[in-house]
């Protein structure tokens, strides 16, 4: 239903556009347009938390992103650092990587689930 209501703003706006003969379109001025999209939004209030919601969406997927491009960028510090210390099998084709802090209560509360993951 969202979707059909940006859809709706969207080809009114298509129509606006396009169906107005270039004289017209000229003698529009910017007051007039502004007028027609607040009467518009006015009515839809909703159209302006959709769009909110829609921003949102998408400015956790870029930061989903970036986070993936983060850990790519990283791959050989993350699994290859020459100082690293591996448990199981160390032909696997599976690696863990634990980041554990020696005074944390939850990290050492985790430590069994990570000694069943190796195992």
């Amino acid at each position: 239903m969202k979707a059909a209501r940006i859809g709706r703003l969207r080809w009114f706006a298509i129509a606006v556009l396009t169906t107005a003969s270039p004289a017209y379109a000229q003698s529009i001025d910017r007051a007039e347009v502004e007028k027609i999209v607040r009467e518009y939004i006015m009515q839809n209030p909703e159209i302006i938390e959709e769009a909110l919601t829609e921003l949102e969406k998408r400015n956790q997927a870029v930061q989903a992103e970036a986070r993936s491009q983060a850990i790519v960028a990283e791959t050989d510090a993350l699994l290859r650092a020459s100082d690293d210390v591996i448990l199981g099998n160390p032909d696997g084709d599976a690696t863990l990587v634990e980041f554990f802090d020696f005074n944390c209560g939850y990290c050492k509360r985790a430590a069994p689930d990570v000694k069943a993951l190796v195992a």
